[in-house]
């Protein structure tokens, strides 16, 4: 479903505007048509599950941080660069993606306490701010502007959540991962409480229904430099 999704999109891309003209051109092979791939040796890692053998010859893979892996990951990068810069029309392809993705767009609003929320975004914006008024049709101000807590774009706003008691709870991931730190700011002044809750993942935190408290869900704390592998147990 995923790749016929794709296909359809990327057509219709190449459908519209004086795009249909490009498409043979664009939707061309790579010159190298049988590119020679990186080597991955086969280990003799066998597990026995349920009284039947398993083989798992590429268990070493998993080893992210060594040397053997790195390199075998690089040459892969390498090979596929390659094979995508070789691609004619890919530039004219990537242009008109972006063309067409840089549209004003409005997120669905939530009513909580006196106040609506909704997200905004005017096309142009690496990242969409949060938005709030008294009503769907006043002025609204800013009260999240994620473009601005991190302005080179190494933070991800993850998720929020607002409160009734003019509160707003919301995610911070560093580098659009996983892991997420939530933080709660004041309406009022515009300031977050000092206090923050990391080790956050996959779920919301939810304002109870008068937004006088906070219910959330988290993580232990996984080791320094375990971020990408650690087990997630016991939230």
């Amino acid at each position: 479903m995923f790749q016929a999704i794709c296909i359809c999109f990327v057509c219709c891309i190449l459908a519209s505007g004086n795009f249909a003209a490009h498409a043979q051109s664009v939707m061309a092979p790579a010159p190298s048509a049988n590119p020679s791939y990186p080597s991955a040796r086969r280990g003799d890692v066998v597990e026995t599950q349920h009284g039947v053998a398993v083989a798992d010859p590429y268990r070493w893979l998993e080893a992210m941080d060594a040397a053997e892996t790195r390199d075998w990951v690089t040459a892969q990068n390498a090979l596929a660069d390659r094979y995508l810069a070789g691609i004619p029309g890919r530039e004219t392809l990537r242009a008109r993606i972006q063309d067409l993705m840089s549209y004003e767009r409005f997120g669905l609003p939530h009513h909580r306490g006196k106040r609506y929320f909704w997200t905004h975004s005017d096309g142009q914006q690496a990242q969409a701010i949060v938005l709030s008024a008294s009503t769907p049709d006043a002025k609204p101000k800013i009260v999240l502007d994620p473009n601005r807590i991190s302005t080179d774009g190494s933070l991800a706003l993850a998720g929020w959540s607002p409160g009734a008691n003019d509160r707003i709870a919301y995610g911070i991931a560093k580098g659009g991962g996983d892991w997420q730190t939530w933080r709660v700011r004041d309406l009022a002044t515009g300031r977050d409480w000092g206090e923050e809750l990391p080790h956050i993942k996959y779920y919301y935190p939810a304002f109870n229904r008068h937004g006088t408290g906070l219910y959330y869900s988290r993580f232990p704390a996984p080791a320094p430099g375990t971020e990408l592998t650690a087990t997630d147990h016991d939230c």
